[in-house]
C-alpha cells in the first residue's frame, strides 16, 4: 500500500523540533543555575562568616540570630528570582542564536 496518501498519519514531532526544545531547555537550566548560584554562594559565605564570628565568643555567650536572616532571605527569595532571570537570559540567547543560524 502506498504510504504517501494525504490521509496517512503524520508525525508532528520530528527530531529537529525535539532537538530545538532540548537545546532551549538546556540553555534555560544552565542560565538558571548560573543566576541562582551567585546568591547561594553569597549566602554560604555569610553563614561561614557568622560561624567564624561565633567561634571567637566565649562559651555560653548569647548570640543574636539576626545575621542569619540575610542568608535565609538570599536562599528563599533572591536565588529563585535570580534563577528565573538567568534562565530567561539563557533562553533568549538560544532563541537569538537559532534564528541567526
Amino acid at each position: 500500500m502506498d504510504d504517501a496518501s494525504p490521509d496517512a498519519a503524520k508525525d508532528e514531532s520530528t527530531t529537529d523540533t525535539d532537538e530545538i526544545w532540548l537545546t532551549r531547555i538546556r540553555w534555560f537550566l544552565a542560565g538558571a543555575m548560573l543566576g541562582a548560584s551567585i546568591p547561594v554562594m553569597l549566602g554560604v559565605y555569610l553563614i561561614q562568616q557568622f560561624s567564624a564570628y561565633t567561634a571567637t565568643l566565649p562559651p555560653g555567650t548569647a548570640v543574636c540570630g539576626m545575621p542569619m536572616l540575610i542568608p535565609i532571605a538570599l536562599f528563599v527569595f533572591v536565588a529563585p528570582i535570580m534563577g528565573l532571570i538567568g534562565g530567561g537570559t539563557g533562553l533568549l540567547l538560544v532563541v537569538i542564536e537559532q534564528r541567526s543560524s
